[in-house]
């Protein structure tokens, strides 16, 4: 039996924080010495999980998003709009750091499990990789963490949530099955909502402990993760039956009036 995964890529499918160090960068570059030294320090404390700096005190960046956002792209975001940067500045800053990560892709690290999750997954079903990235850099990313084989489809520029729910429908239409569906990402809106939306599973890395949403399974990293995730996968792609002999004749039981639900979703 099929199953597909739907991939978020940045801050899921590899280890680093080359993207949005590039990104802060970018921007920085388009600030004033004293913004952009806030807006760096504010986005090194928090990928460091350290407390807001001293940097960010000022009325100027008081941004809830320090304590509030999934990713460090949010954080750079909100600090970025708090410093004055135009939304079309920003974009501009943002399509120069992907450019950069593709010069300096060979730095990053692969997830450690993920590989091999994901080659366990295509022996039954399909992975696609959904993000809202262009696609320069994608390749060469993909290629320096191990993941180029492992990827049957690279869904680039997407809206997320909204460009994720045609998608969403999509995969469930390509299973027969909305349980047979599972999206992994960072962030729960973003990445996983659509998914859940449409009776699919979810599994959220929760890198900052943010405890959004209801995700099926929820863990700071893949590791955390793929106990849950294989059980998911070898219980999806087993045949139907596959547990009982031949012709084998089933007692019959009750079906419990309120049957327990293991995992949320």
């Amino acid at each position: 039996m099929s199953v597909v995964i739907v991939l978020d890529f940045d801050g899921t499918a590899y280890r680093g924080d080359l993207p949005v160090q590039a990104y802060a960068r970018r921007v920085a570059e388009r600030l004033d010495a004293s913004a952009a030294t806030a807006l760096i320090a504010g986005m090194r404390a928090f990928l460091e999980g350290r407390p807001r700096p001293s940097a960010l005190s000022s009325p100027r960046f008081e941004i809830s998003e320090f304590d509030t956002a999934e990713d460090g792209y949010e954080l750079v975001r909100a600090l970025a709009d708090a410093a004055g940067i135009s939304e079309a500045t920003r974009r501009e800053a943002y399509q120069q750091s992907r450019a950069d990560l593709a010069g300096s892709a060979f730095a990053l690290d692969p997830e450690p499990g993920l590989v091999e999750w994901l080659t366990d997954v295509r022996r039954d079903g399909q992975v696609w990789l959904v993000t809202m990235a262009p696609i320069v850099g994608i390749s060469d990313v993909l290629a320096a963490v191990g993941l180029s084989s492992q990827i049957d489809r690279v869904l680039a520029g997407i809206g997320k949530p909204d460009g994720l729910h045609t998608i969403a429908a999509e995969a469930v239409g390509h299973v027969g099955c909305a349980d047979r569906v599972l999206a992994l990402g960072d962030r729960w809106a973003a990445d996983l909502l659509p998914i859940h939306a449409v009776g699919g599973r979810t599994a959220h890395l929760d890198r900052f402990d943010r405890r959004y949403g209801t995700p099926t399974h929820r863990g700071a990293t893949f590791a955390d993760l793929e106990p849950g995730l294989r059980e998911w996968l070898a219980r999806s792609t087993q045949p139907p039956h596959a547990a009982q002999p031949p012709h084998a004749a089933q007692p019959e039981q009750a079906a419990p009036a309120h049957p327990a639900q293991p995992h949320a979703d």
